[in-house]
């Protein structure tokens, strides 16, 4: 359920599944070892795979620098998954309408 829905909440997945919310949370936290994180699951563990590739990601990206650091230092963007919500609040009137 989680890796169809990593936004699912433990109280949805402990009514799909029949079970309380504490087993619910101790499964997917202790045994599955999943966090929440900016309302989303991930894994607590990276696979080797994704290790694999970061590190030849990073070497990739020190061979750069080491060529050309100032060029490297121009073009490198790096950026933070941010949440920004837009409310543009109604008035009575408009709502009604």
């Amino acid at each position: 359920m989680i890796l169809k829905n990593r936004r699912v909440t433990i109280k949805y997945v402990a009514e799909c599944l029949k079970l309380s919310s504490g087993t619910t949370h101790h499964t997917i936290a202790d045994v599955l070892r999943y966090n929440k994180v900016c309302a989303c699951w991930v894994p607590r563990m990276l696979t080797v795979e994704i290790m694999r590739v970061r590190m030849q990601t990073s070497n990739r990206n020190l061979e750069l620098y080491r060529t050309d650091p100032d060029e490297f230092l121009r073009r490198y963007v790096t950026t933070d998954e941010t949440w920004a919500h837009h409310f543009d609040p109604e008035t009575t009137q408009q709502s009604m309408q």
